[in-house]
């Protein structure tokens, strides 16, 4: 997995809202304190 045009998450439009995580359909997504 990586971000659109492969560039690093702060050089994306990406604003850290976390919303991804909520609607990832694969679960690939988890907060950092999430246990895996």
């Amino acid at each position: 997995p990586t971000t659109p045009l492969d560039r690093p998450l702060p050089a994306t439009p990406c604003v850290f809202c976390v919303n991804c995580i909520q609607v990832c359909p694969t679960g690939a997504l988890r907060p950092l304190s999430m246990e895996v």
